[in-house]
Order: C-alpha cells, then structure tokens, then sequence
C-alpha cells in the first residue's frame, strides 16, 4: 500500500528536482536494495511505495517472489512473507533493506554450489541496527540448592554477600554496598533498604526500595550484623570503604567460586532467577519490577508501583526456597 505526502513545488518546471530530493533522501537512508516509486497526483501529492512491502493492519509486510530456479529449496513455496511489526517509514526501508541483502546472499550461494544441502534457505531475521540481546538465564532449583547449602557451609562474608542477593533478587552492586544500618533486623518484619550513598550510588530511581528478608537471606543478614565489629559502618568492609564499593572484585571472587561448584552461571543471573520464581508464584509484573529495581515502563508520568513489606512478603514466602 503507497505512502502518501504532500510536496510543494513553486511550479512544474521543478517537479524533477523534487523527486530527485526525495530519491536522494531515501536512498541515502535506506541503502542501495531500497526500491521505491514515486508518483504525481493532482494537487502535489506523491505516492511512495517501497517494493515488496504492503500494509495490513497498521503493520508492514514484507512479500518477495522466490526465483523460479530456487522453489525446490523452499518446498515449491512461492513466496518469503515476513511481518515487519511496525509502520514507521524509515524502520521499513531498513529491515526491506537488511532482509534482501540477506535473502539474496543466500541465493547466490545456492546458484553457485553444486552441493547445496547446508546452504540456508531461510534467514534469522533481526533488526539490522539492534545487536541480539543475550538471554539471561536463571537457576533451576537444583542449583540454587547447591548454592545455599554451600554457603552455609563455608559460612564466610563472602559466601554471606551471596546469600543476601540468592534471596533479595537484587543486583550485586547494590547489596555489596549496604551500609551495616540498612540491614533492618529489629522490627516486626526484617527488612533490607536499598539507598544511595556517598560510596556506591544507585542506578536509578526505581532502586530505592524496601525488601523483606526471608529464607537464606535472612540467614545471611543476622550473620553479617553478629560478626560486626564496634562502630562498623559498611556492610561488607572488604569491599567497600567510604569512597568506594569494589563491586569487581567480589564478582570475580564469587563468580569463581560459583563455577567451583561445576555452576555455569554468574552472580548477574540471580536478578533474572528472583524474576523467574516470582513469575511462577502468579506475582503481577508490577510486583517483579519492583523487586528487582527495574523501571516500569509501564508507569504514566512520574509515578510508579510502591509495595509496602507486607504485601511483598506474600509473593516472597511462595517464591522463597525450601531447603
């Protein structure tokens, strides 16, 4: 389906020169596949249709015929359809841009190989100017087991840091730079505050939040404020002091130790794991982001989901491991 616009040309003679502008501007943003048409209509108004593209629905589709000589590679199908999910002009011109590029890279190694059995027909389509996010993955219940009773076991500051983030579903950084004080043990419902300091500073806003403490981690919090010394501020002093929070140097320690137990994970996929657990207790996505600090970016304006500890420490209970 064409693309509409209004150009205004002060008379006819420059309707050439319009059309080259706009030729130019697309060709330079789309790259050298990019094929258009452009049509004049009565009143200035150009049709644009970006070849093998139609709308549908308010999204874009890609639709190109498969060469004749080709078809026995694609099952006799007779054409590549592929849903752009978008109707933003120039998104579409890349993506058509990337897709044939790829598509026929793929069709000159099939033309040119006599053994074409490990040649691919179809591509992996990804937006060309979005690099694959790697997928985080979280422990299963067996491995997080492991963890918790080798941190018992070994009983250590270090082992107690690990502990705090197996339970907190928070990140790194923010627990190895807790102040000894934000460990809230003597109230009603134990709890963890997660706050800025002059030593370690948070990532953003949605950080700044309450957790209640339960299972290992609440093991961890009453190990680190019973081996405190007099006057201790820091949490975890080996790591940090008052003008910095050596976050590296405990990832790498742990993120060692961690594999020393043949676990191919890193203190990074905890944040994910928490997600994952509170998912399957049935907790709302309002609930997860809050947990893990993460921004909602579902939220209007400038507010965003506050849970107080009660109701927190319901979805924690579900999600908190039995071991």
């Amino acid at each position: 389906m064409p693309v509409r616009f209004r150009l205004r040309a002060p008379n006819r003679n420059n309707i050439n020169t319009v059309i080259q502008i706009v030729s130019y501007k697309f060709l330079s943003n789309c790259g050298t596949y990019m094929v258009f048409s452009l049509k004049l209509s009565s009143g200035g108004l150009f049709n644009l249709h970006i070849r093998y593209t139609y709308l549908r629905n308010n999204n874009y589709y890609y639709q190109r015929k498969i060469p004749r000589d080709l078809l026995c590679y694609y099952a006799y199908s007779s054409h590549i359809k592929i849903n752009l999910k978008t109707n933003n002009l120039d998104q579409v011109a890349k993506q058509v841009d990337f897709i044939n590029k790829q598509y026929e890279s793929v069709w000159v190694s099939l033309r040119s190989n006599q053994d074409s059995t490990n040649t691919p027909t179809k591509i992996q389509y990804l937006e060309p100017w979005i690099l694959p996010a790697k997928r985080q993955r979280g422990l299963d219940s067996t491995q997080l087991s492991t963890l918790v009773q080798a941190c018992k076991n070994k009983d250590d500051d270090v082992r107690w840091l690990l502990a705090l983030q197996l339970d907190l579903g928070c990140r790194l950084t923010e627990v190895t730079g807790l102040a000894l004080s934000d460990l809230r043990l003597n109230v009603g419902l134990p709890y963890v505050s997660f706050q800025s300091n002059q030593w370690r500073v948070l990532k953003n806003i949605s950080c700044k939040r309450n957790i209640p403490l339960v299972g290992v981690s609440l093991w961890a919090a009453y190990k680190v404020v019973e081996s405190a010394k007099r006057r201790q501020i820091y949490a975890f002093p080996r790591y940090t002091n008052e003008s910095q929070c050596k976050v590296n140097s405990a990832s790498a320690t742990i993120n060692k130790w961690i594999r020393s137990l043949d676990i191919d994970k890193t203190t990074h996929d905890l944040q994910c794991t928490m997600r994952d657990r509170l998912k399957k207790t049935g907790a709302p996505k309002s609930v997860q982001d809050f947990v893990g600090g993460y921004e909602n970016k579902s939220r209007t304006g400038n507010c965003r989901m506050i849970y107080g500890l009660e109701q927190l420490k319901i979805w924690f209970d579900k999600a908190v491991l039995k071991v």
